[in-house]
């Protein structure tokens, strides 16, 4: 049996004493202009002078092998450091196409708001005290009149989390219903439970405009939108995970909703949100007036 594991063992050793010889030639040729040799005749970096070669034994052999100096380990970590934050980059650019919705979203920032809204202080709170706001599964519920930057404000806290590396959506409960609509029949691997439950991998899940779903009306005459609302609102509470709502209702009106089909979700948010009012005069009315009057200088009316 020892006869026959000879000839395997010499194959090896053969192996590996020519693959030694070959790092040893490559460690003779990585010198760089500024190196030099010691008087054992090992290459030092003209840099660091630490040594990038050294000898190690392989049977009964001396092998010249390289050997990383300071200055290469520092490229190696800047190097890693470089790739790592690449793959960031790439990790959040992903993360930015499947939560920000709408192209109108990527434009909204903290460093672009015009400082009108005192509401907008609470919200840049909370993106930085995001770590205990998540821990403690604390929602916002944004409201107030039309135009008073409920969006932007939503949308800003959005994409600071997104550059942080925090998964967000942002969405509205029409996109979220055409996209449970589309989910074909029969399929035990894609059912509307599957993406519910695929929300939930989402650290923060922020709704747009609260109230459009109550326009969509089913034969009950209460809206089919709003079942699928409260499935999502329901099942971010079961998971314990904060979410962020825009609506131009009232509180005190959600409170004094009679309507069955409703208070399920109004109930449900007043527990998961703290609300936050959003006042001032409409910008996008503000935004229209001064459209009109440029119109009109551009076309020398006065």
């Amino acid at each position: 049996m020892n006869d026959k594991l000879e000839p395997i063992g010499e194959y090896i050793g053969e192996t590996l004493v020519a693959l030694a010889g070959t790092i040893e030639r490559v460690a003779k040729g990585f010198e760089r202009p500024g190196d030099f040799k010691d008087k054992e005749n090992i290459v030092h970096c003209g840099e660091c002078k630490e040594a990038k070669q050294a000898f190690v034994e392989l049977f009964g052999k001396n092998f010249l092998v390289p050997v990383a100096c300071r200055c290469a380990r520092q490229e190696q970590v800047a190097k890693k450091s470089e790739e790592e934050m690449a793959e960031k980059r790439q990790r959040i650019e992903r993360m930015r196409r499947k939560g920000i919705t709408d192209p109108l979203y990527d434009s909204m920032t903290f460093d672009g708001d015009d400082k009108k809204s005192k509401a907008m202080k609470y919200i840049r709170q909370y993106y930085q005290k995001w770590a205990e706001v998540r821990a403690e599964n604390i929602g916002l519920l944004l409201w107030g009149g039309v135009g008073t930057g409920k969006t932007y404000a939503a949308a800003s806290l959005a994409n600071a989390l997104l550059a942080d590396g925090v998964p967000v959506l942002m969405t509205n409960f029409g996109r979220i219903a055409n996209q449970m609509g589309a989910i074909p029949l029969g399929d035990p691997n894609n059912t509307k439970e599957h993406y519910l439950a695929r929300l939930n991998d989402f650290a923060l899940l922020i709704i747009d405009d609260l109230g459009m779903e109550r326009t969509a009306k089913n034969d009950d005459g209460a809206s089919w939108m709003t079942e699928i609302a409260y499935s999502v609102i329901d099942n971010r509470y079961k998971a314990k995970k904060p979410i962020v709502v825009t609506t131009n209702m009232e509180p005190d009106g959600m409170a004094g909703e009679t309507r069955l089909a409703y208070r399920r979700i109004y109930d449900r948010l007043q527990e998961m949100c703290v609300p936050i009012k959003f006042e001032g005069e409409s910008r996008r009315q503000t935004t229209g007036t001064k459209k009109a009057s440029e119109l009109r200088a551009l076309f020398g009316e006065e």
